[in-house]
C-alpha cells in the first residue's frame, strides 16, 4: 500500500501557488503608490475640476515613461509576472478614463485664460 505524502499533494501544491500569487507585491505596491499619491496631491493643490483631467494627462505621461522604459530594457515574458508593459497599459487605462471623466473646458480655462478682450468677441 502506498502511502502520500502530504507534502506532495497536487490539491495542496495549488493551493500554495494561489496563495503566493496573491499576496502582495512590491510591485503592486508601488502601482498603488504611485496612482493615489499623485491624485492625492493634485486634489489637494489643484481646484477641484481640473484634478481629473490633471491626472489623466500625468497617467498618460507616466505611460509613454513605462512605455519607453519596457522598450528600452526588453525581458523575457513570464505569464505570471507583470512587467512594464503592463504597467505602462494599466496606466493608459487609468489616463484614458481620468480624461474621459474630467470636463476639459477647465483646463483651457486655466491654461489659456480669457482676457476682456477675447470675452468682447465671444
Amino acid at each position: 500500500m502506498t502511502r502520500l505524502n502530504p507534502h506532495h499533494h497536487p490539491s495542496l501544491n495549488r493551493w500554495r501557488r494561489v496563495w503566493r500569487s496573491s499576496r502582495p507585491s512590491a510591485l503592486g505596491l508601488a502601482f498603488a503608490l504611485a496612482v493615489v499619491g499623485p491624485l492625492m496631491t493634485m486634489s489637494l493643490l489643484l481646484p477641484l475640476p481640473l484634478v481629473l483631467p490633471a491626472f489623466g494627462f500625468w497617467s498618460l505621461a507616466f505611460a509613454g515613461l513605462m512605455a519607453l522604459l519596457a522598450w528600452c530594457r526588453p525581458r523575457p515574458r513570464a505569464a505570471d509576472a507583470v512587467n512594464a508593459w503592463d504597467l505602462a497599459g494599466a496606466f493608459t487605462l487609468i489616463g484614458c478614463a481620468a480624461a474621459i471623466l474630467g470636463e476639459i473646458e477647465y483646463m483651457v480655462e486655466f491654461v489659456w485664460p480669457l482676457t476682456p478682450k477675447d470675452e468682447a468677441h465671444d
